[in-house]
């Protein structure tokens, strides 16, 4: 691989000012070797190949979650786009809908640490994660790399009506496409451990799913509404801000109301078999 730039991340014993930065050339060299590496001698598995997306996965002795890799393309949309429409969580709480809760708890000069919400489908208790985050940039490879380790912080212990998930490893790279510098070809990267009671096949049954899926929300969101945001006044950008804010409180209020629903009905078939046992026992 060339010589990082200056911008990239230091050794693992580098300091930046007192504090020493998590992320090391190691950690994108690691993520770049499985990149590269397809093979099903290394135990990767194709498990799905479409024009846009193109799906691995690989299991390891040490985990019982599936390493999954994503090829991803996004015709039409330049890499600073994809770049932005990621790491600004701003605009990314917007698209991403699986996780109701994006936020910057802690900010150093070469990471910041993020903590998240993950919402997960009815029955199933939510999950919680912490992370540290960073983005740079190599020029000269014309890729722009954002990495995620796990991490803990004392503002956000682990609190009831949340399991708290671990980072095993999780990367996103961006590059532009060979012959078009106005699309991006992207490559995700995702080893999460959901922890809790969910049986590991279901685990990586959706964890394979999820690149496509989560490709498809962010091109939509670019197609049918930042690049016209991009495109109009501020006035009615604001507008079109407040309109999605409602849109999400409403679907809330609703994801509420049918997990109330659930738990009222799962109360009344309780009481109903109680009620069957006690006319039994006469």
């Amino acid at each position: 691989m060339a010589t990082a730039p200056p911008d990239q991340p230091p050794s693992t014993d580098e300091r930046i000012g007192e504090e020493v930065d998590p992320f090391s050339m190691q950690d994108l060299k690691h993520i770049l070797d499985e990149e590269k590496n397809n093979s099903e001698t290394e135990g990767w598995r194709l498990v799905k190949n479409t024009d846009l997306a193109e799906v691995w996965k690989k299991s390891e002795d040490d985990t019982p979650v599936n390493l999954i890799k994503g090829f991803l393309r996004f015709p039409g949309i330049p890499p600073d786009d994809v770049f932005e429409l990621i790491s600004n969580l701003d605009v990314r709480r917007r698209w991403e809908k699986q996780f109701p809760m994006m936020e910057v708890i802690e900010e150093h000069e070469k990471y910041k640490v993020v903590y998240w919400r993950v919402q997960m489908p009815v029955g199933v208790v939510n999950r919680d994660i912490v992370q540290k985050m960073t983005y740079r940039r190599d020029e000269e490879n014309k890729l722009i790399y954002i990495l995620y380790k796990n991490a803990t912080h004392p503002s956000r212990p682990e609190e009831p009506g949340f399991v708290r998930a671990e980072t095993i490893l999780s990367a996103t790279l961006i590059r532009p496409e060979e012959n078009d510098p106005n699309s991006t070809k992207l490559t995700i990267m995702l080893q999460n451990d959901p922890k809790g009671w969910i049986p590991k096949f279901i685990v990586n049954m959706f964890a394979a799913k999820a690149p496509g899926d989560w490709r498809d929300s962010l091109a939509n969101f670019y197609h049918n509404v930042y690049k016209k945001e991009k495109e109009t006044q501020p006035e009615e950008k604001e507008q079109v801000i407040k309109e999605e804010e409602k849109e999400q409180e409403r679907r809330k209020r609703k994801d509420k109301s049918n997990k109330e629903e659930i738990g009222k009905t799962k109360t009344e078939r309780r009481k109903k078999r109680k009620e069957e046992k006690r006319k039994q026992s006469k």
